[in-house]
């Protein structure tokens, strides 16, 4: 009874890999015809080696060959605190891992050989088994009808974590659907009517937003010819205003002008200190000038003077004596 579960179980596992190494023969030819069909464009080919290594198919893995050095502890200094963290130190300190991960690099320049593209398309369809075991009879009959162009197209959709045959599947059955779509006439059919009838909604459309456009565009020009008259009725002022205030400062600075010639020529050949004595008698005229009296405040001024001084002459007295009468001494 043993024997023929033991039996059973060798021949189910037999026939397993028989599959899996008829499908590893199919995922070889889809790898090298895209790697044969994208060797005269570099960057196509580029892109396809990214999506690969997306997945991990170009990444060799290898026994480390670096062995972590067994760390010893002694019991008999385990109560001391220092020997602790020291320990402790070496315990979390980087150590070797178990493997090392290698990532293949493929040569453009020689994917036309026949044996170097076999050796390369093989390891990724074994990485990719490897991804997908273990496999069922239907996910191995609709993965045998993935071509080449659908499997790099679900690489260039999907995550690193999906590639699983589920998710394959599901890629499939959806671009089943959408063919199916395409081809299915009552499809065509509900599309060319969805067509007609944007194209009579657009013509309509057209129609009245012509209509709306032309009024839009008159009112617009009407618009702007109001605001560029207002814009040269204001450029027109401004510039009146410039030339105004620009012909004033030149008459201003003509007069200075002028009267610096007339300065010049009148000062032409004098000396120092004549030109000194006549910019004294200028400022004491300028003076007067600004500070002169009317006819009644200088008649005031006079009479005010008089009046003291005949006051003085008649009233003021010196030991006893007034100005008069020290005059009429004199005449006597």
């Amino acid at each position: 009874m043993a024997n023929t579960a033991n039996e059973t179980i060798v021949a189910a596992t037999t026939q397993a890999q028989v599959i899996e190494d008829k499908l590893a023969l199919i995922f070889t030819e889809r790898f090298s015809e895209l790697l044969k069909s994208r060797v005269d464009d570099k960057k196509m080919f580029d892109a396809m080696i990214v999506l690969f290594n997306k997945f991990s198919l170009l990444t060799l893995r290898q026994p480390s060959i670096f062995t972590p050095k067994p760390l010893e502890l002694d019991q008999s200094k385990i109560d001391s605190a220092a020997y602790r963290r020291r320990m402790a130190k070496k315990l979390l300190a980087p150590r070797p891992g178990a493997f090392v991960w290698h990532t293949l690099r493929i040569d453009m320049a020689r994917v036309n050989e026949p044996e170097y593209v076999h050796a390369f398309a093989d390891f990724m369809a074994r990485k990719m088994i490897d991804r997908l075991s273990p496999l069922s009879q239907g996910e191995v009959c609709a993965l045998v009808q993935l071509s080449g162009d659908e499997l790099l197209r679900f690489f260039d959709g999907h995550k690193a974590f999906e590639l699983t045959a589920a998710h394959i599947l599901n890629y499939q059955l959806r671009q089943f659907a959408a063919r199916a779509l395409d081809n299915n006439p009552q499809y065509q059919a509900a599309c060319a009517m969805i067509r007609d009838a944007a194209n009579q909604a657009r013509e309509i459309f057209q129609a009245e937003w012509s209509v709306i456009k032309e009024t839009w565009m008159a009112e617009q020009e009407e618009q702007r010819k109001l605001i560029l008259a207002k814009v040269d009725a204001d450029c027109d002022s401004y510039l009146a205003g410039l030339a105004a205030r620009r012909n004033a400062r030149q008459a201003i600075e003509k007069s200075e002008q002028a009267a610096k010639d007339a300065i010049a020529a009148r000062n032409f050949g004098k000396s120092e200190q004549d030109l000194f004595r006549e910019s004294v008698m200028e400022r004491e005229r300028q003076h007067r000038e600004a500070n002169k009296l009317s006819p009644r405040a200088r008649f005031a001024a006079w009479s005010a003077g008089l009046l003291l001084l005949a006051g003085g002459v008649f009233f003021l007295e010196v030991e006893g004596v007034t100005a008069a009468d020290y005059l009429r001494s004199w005449f006597e």
